[in-house]
C-alpha cells in the first residue's frame, strides 16, 4: 500500500510506493474528480494548495491495483 504524508496536509502530499504509481486522482466527497496526475514513478508530490479545507479521496493506481485513501486538507 502506498504511503501518503502528511495527513492532514496544508499544501502538498507526498506519495511513496514500492510499485510504480501510474495515476493519482483526487476526488471530492461527492465523488467528483478534481485533479489527475500521471507520475509514472515510485514517488509523487501532489499540490493541493488551491483546494478548500476539508476531506478528499485520493485514488492511487499502481499497475492493475488501485488504492483509495481519505485525506484532510487543512
Amino acid at each position: 500500500m502506498p504511503a501518503i504524508s502528511p495527513n492532514p496536509a496544508k499544501n502538498t502530499l507526498n506519495i511513496q510506493s514500492k510499485k510504480v504509481i501510474n495515476v493519482v486522482s483526487v476526488y471530492d466527497m461527492q465523488g467528483r474528480m478534481l485533479k489527475q496526475y500521471l507520475p509514472n514513478s515510485n514517488s509523487s508530490r501532489i499540490d493541493i494548495s488551491k483546494f478548500s479545507s476539508g476531506f478528499y479521496f485520493i485514488k492511487i493506481q499502481c499497475g492493475e491495483t488501485e488504492y483509495l485513501r481519505k485525506i484532510e486538507k487543512k
